[in-house]
C-alpha cells in the first residue's frame, strides 16, 4: 500500500481514481485515517458529472501511481 502522504498528495490535487480493470472511477476528494493506527483507511470518490455523486472506496491494497489512485475493488 502507497503511504498516507502519497495518498494524501493525489487527493490534494484531486486525481483520478481507478478500479481494477484501469477504469476510471471518479476524482477523489478526501482520505480519512484510521484512528488507531493513523494509516488511509477510506477515501471519498466524486463520481460522475451529470449527476454528482460521491462514494467511500477502502483503501487496502490501494497504490498511488503518478497522480492516480489504483484500487482493487
Amino acid at each position: 500500500m502507497s503511504t498516507a502522504e502519497e495518498i494524501q498528495a493525489v487527493a490534494l490535487r484531486g486525481g483520478p481514481v481507478t478500479g481494477p480493470d484501469g477504469k476510471r472511477l471518479g476524482t477523489l476528494r478526501e482520505v480519512f485515517l484510521d484512528g488507531s493506527s493513523g494509516l488511509p483507511s477510506w477515501a471519498l470518490v466524486a463520481l460522475g458529472r451529470l449527476r454528482p455523486a460521491e462514494r467511500f472506496v477502502p483503501l487496502d491494497g490501494a497504490e498511488v501511481d503518478g497522480d492516480t489512485l489504483h484500487v482493487p475493488y
